[in-house]
């Protein structure tokens, strides 16, 4: 009898391990460029997929997979790619599945060309919504939890609470969207680790103007098969909750159609790696609140605070 009873306690125990390990997962990264790049599996087929918030679902390159054609056009804050295809696939990251995840398929070969490798598609916030997502660029890891509760982990861990920023979130189109202080001012800003570079609405231009003065030509890279090349700018002065930020690599586009075709409330732009990479990252996409712990708390942080 006791025979039994610790047979059964053993693969009860086996069951508990198992389903922890599915419910929590941890995956090194690589940097395509500035884009998170992980490893995973659609409909059978493996290969390298960006980790993009600032999509609602998967985009899946056509050069690898088909679908049924749509009767709509793709929408980015680079413009629209029109005649797409759309299916619903099954995705496996790690030990995570999600099944019936809505897709969309579009020609992502240039994007390939411009990062030097496979591309088989990317990964939407939406896919999140249960979840609570780490990453720390410093050690290129991503850590999943389906039930998290809180930010500090075993591999997420800061010397102090008061070291932890936190702030309350909104969901625009699928990614988080924070407020951020700009001299007096709060702006809000939607999160997208698909960016490489910060991008403000040209609306803002004469406002910030106080916070750049380097101007420069850059390529951005999305879902059109000619990437533009748009003026850029370091910006100074930024904030989140009273920390001040790195100066980071920003480009002005026209957001006003994006904003208005999007769910969400409007932004004033979107923060990517320029603003993530200063941080260890956490969000609790279920609770909506990010929690923040700069990069280089041991170290002196260089302020600055505008352009002069």
């Amino acid at each position: 009898m006791k025979a039994r009873i610790s047979l059964f306690c053993a693969f009860f125990s086996l069951l508990a391990t198992s389903h922890l390990q599915a419910l929590r997962i941890s995956i090194p990264f690589k940097l395509a460029g500035k884009m998170i790049v992980l490893p995973a599996t659609v409909n059978g087929i493996s290969g390298n997929f960006i980790l993009d918030t600032g999509i609602p679902h998967a985009v899946l390159n056509a050069a690898y997979f088909d679908g049924q054609e749509v009767d709509r056009v793709y929408s980015s804050v680079l413009g629209t790619t029109p005649k797409i295809k759309a299916s619903h696939v099954k995705v496996q990251l790690d030990a995570l599945c999600w099944k019936g995840v809505y897709a969309e398929i579009l020609p992502l070969e240039h994007l390939e060309t411009i990062k030097g490798m496979p591309i088989l598609g990317l990964i939407g916030g939406r896919m999140l919504r249960k979840y609570m997502l780490w990453i720390d660029y410093e050690q290129q890891y991503i850590w999943l939890e389906k039930e998290g509760s809180t930010w500090e982990t075993s591999f997420f861990p800061a010397p102090t609470k008061e070291s932890v920023l936190e702030q309350v979130f909104r969901f625009k189109n699928g990614s988080p969207s924070i407020q951020i202080q700009l001299g007096k001012s709060n702006y809000l800003f939607s999160l997208d680790t698909g960016a490489e570079t910060n991008i403000i609405d040209t609306k803002y231009r004469s406002t910030f103007a106080p916070y750049f003065n380097l101007e420069r030509q850059k390529v951005l890279s999305s879902f059109t098969k000619s990437p533009d090349r748009i003026t850029s700018t370091l910006l100074y002065g930024m904030n989140v909750s009273g920390l001040a930020c790195q100066p980071m690599i920003s480009t002005f586009l026209a957001l006003g159609e994006w904003n208005t075709s999007t769910k969400g409330p409007k932004v004033a732009g979107i923060l990517g790696y320029e603003f993530l990479h200063q941080f260890r990252v956490c969000i609790n996409f279920k609770s909506r609140i990010l929690y923040l712990i700069p990069a280089d708390q041991h170290q002196k942080r260089v302020l600055y605070m505008t352009k002069k």
